[in-house]
């Protein structure tokens, strides 16, 4: 089955969150490097989505290489939507909807 990949203002805000970041730390490239890792992450799930577990309210996690986030997300027939990149350590139960 082939799956269409969606993000959500939160998950985009989230990632430009974890660029600025990482661009902020000199001469690393580090930003690009997220990016790559990120897209890999993404490429994975949108091939693989059923092969990681449900977490919690059907929800499942895919963990980056490289990098301490994740990718959460959700299946919803054909449509795989990406609702937040969160750094691993992040608690969750500080996310909070934002606008």
């Amino acid at each position: 089955m082939k799956y269409r990949l969606l993000l959500s203002d939160e998950a985009s805000w989230d990632i430009k969150e974890a660029y600025d970041y990482y661009a902020e730390i000199p001469s690393e490239n580090l930003e690009t490097r997220f990016l790559q890792n990120l897209e890999e992450g993404l490429n994975y799930i949108t091939i693989n989505p059923k092969k990681l577990a449900v977490k919690y309210k059907q929800s499942r996690i895919c963990n980056l290489t490289q990098f301490p986030y994740q990718i959460h997300f959700t299946i919803e027939k054909n449509t795989i939507l990406v609702f937040g990149v969160f750094h691993g350590k992040r608690n969750p139960k500080s996310w909070t909807k934002r606008k």
